[in-house]
């Protein structure tokens, strides 16, 4: 019950935090902005056709890390640009709630 009224009211349950969101003031998601630019420029170079082991190879080269500083690989890519979070849906159980 109680993971589903934080659901509703768009708070978040546990677990890590998205690269590019923070935990806000009464646990509701928030856009990092210094680190939101870097999801975003993921995002835009996939979309343009890019393979995700490019862009994990560019953002390495760069000095980038995660938000747990470990290099980026092509498997934490792939289950970010999968994240439906990013797309402002959170998922509990067969629960959808739109954040934005």
């Amino acid at each position: 019950r109680g993971q589903k009224e934080n659901a509703l009211k768009c708070r978040i349950n546990g677990g890590n935090v998205l690269l590019g969101y923070k935990i806000g003031s009464d646990s509701v998601l928030e856009i990092d902005p210094a680190t939101a630019p870097l999801v975003e420029e993921i995002f835009t170079r996939y979309e343009s056709g890019e393979t995700i082991k490019a862009i994990a190879d560019s953002l390495n080269e760069r000095g980038l890390r995660t938000r747990k500083k470990r290099p980026f690989r092509v498997a934490s890519l792939s289950v970010t640009l999968k994240n439906r979070k990013y797309i402002g849906v959170l998922t509990l159980s067969s629960l959808l709630v739109y954040l934005f």
